[in-house]
């Protein structure tokens, strides 16, 4: 037999997934957080050199583990600022 609606167990079940939703909510965030400080050390010249349709895109697949020396307009520099900026993933 199931619990009436309102019950105790359906309020924790209803705190778990607005806490769940939270979370993700902050992960997400703090993705984009690292995505824009990332796009910011790129030189911004939106070239597609590094095999994306510009710098944000390349700064994207960054957080998600590509390669940082895929930016040739940027250079030795971009390279050194970025697993700067990666270092604290």
């Amino acid at each position: 037999m199931t619990a009436p609606k309102g019950t105790s167990s359906d309020k924790k079940s209803q705190k778990i997934i607005v806490s769940a939703q939270r979370a993700l909510k902050i992960e997400s965030q703090a993705v984009m957080d690292l995505v824009d400080r990332i796009d910011e050390v790129l030189p911004q010249t939106q070239c597609e050199k590094s095999g994306y349709a510009g710098c944000r895109p390349y700064a994207e697949a960054l957080v998600e583990g590509d390669d940082i020396n895929k930016c040739p307009p940027g250079g030795n520099e971009t390279i050194l600022a970025l697993s700067l900026s990666l270092i604290h993933i």
